[in-house]
């Protein structure tokens, strides 16, 4: 091939190339291909991790809790409470150590509550993280046949009473279950129910996240409200009852 010729074709390739470049930046799937490239990379900022001890609060002591089957609900850091939507969140699940101990890794950032699933036990407080490497969270839990209260001061506690209004003026709805979600709707963070006044105590809520408080009861029309908390606060809940 004579220089002449080789130019020529040199010239026409490259014409050729850009001219092929030009039309893939013209198709919509072709940002797709780039930004999920960088998902075969993992750096260290797109895991986190999150262990901790698990201690039983009894009536004569805390000792650690082993073999307690544990979940953390994760709510990616992406998500900032406007998400709505049950599959904006992952749950990730294990067993407490012999010595309470437990780790969850891998994570995505953002932020996680951590909970027993134990029919036999409850959480004392809210336990919540921001997730981050190397985040650690002890967990309170207390047995449901003999519960006790929290022997630390927590963060922050929410209290109040759910009721319904009757000719008789009102009249506090006892055994209805308080669901405690961050962030996002079912995404769980802390259960109560109410006592035989219809009066309840959660302790340990975050300030820094949005919180959805659900009541609800068989004949009643279930209640849900978004809030978030700055401080201790008294929360009533009044319920209707469903339609006959």
């Amino acid at each position: 091939m004579t220089c002449s010729r080789a130019r020529f074709f040199w010239s026409a390739l490259l014409s050729a190339m850009m001219t092929i470049a030009g039309c893939a930046s013209n198709n919509p799937a072709a940002p797709a291909a780039t930004t999920s490239a960088p998902a075969a990379t993992t750096s260290s900022d797109d895991i986190a991790d999150l262990a901790g001890r698990v201690f039983d609060v009894t009536s004569t002591g805390i000792v650690p809790a082993g073999g307690i089957p544990l979940s953390a609900v994760v709510v990616p850091a992406q998500c900032d409470g406007a998400c709505g939507r049950t599959s904006s969140f992952r749950q990730f699940d294990t067993v407490s150590g012999p010595d309470g101990s437990y780790q969850f890794t891998g994570l995505p950032p953002g932020s996680a509550a951590v909970f027993p699933r134990s029919p036999l036990f409850r959480p004392v407080c809210g336990a919540g993280a921001d997730l981050r490497r190397g985040t650690r969270l002890d967990l309170h839990i207390t047995s449901i046949a003999s519960p006790q209260g929290s022997p630390f001061l927590t963060p922050l506690e929410i209290s109040g009473q759910v009721f319904e209004t009757t000719p008789a003026g009102r009249v506090g709805v006892s055994g209805a279950m308080i669901r405690v979600d961050h962030h996002v709707p079912d995404a769980q963070f802390i259960d109560a129910v109410t006592d035989g006044s219809g009066f309840f105590s959660i302790c340990g809520i975050p300030s820094r996240w949005p919180i959805g408080f659900g009541a609800r009861k068989a004949g009643f029309q279930r209640r849900y409200t978004w809030q978030e908390f700055g401080g201790n606060t008294r929360l009533d809940i009044e319920l209707l009852r469903a339609n006959p």
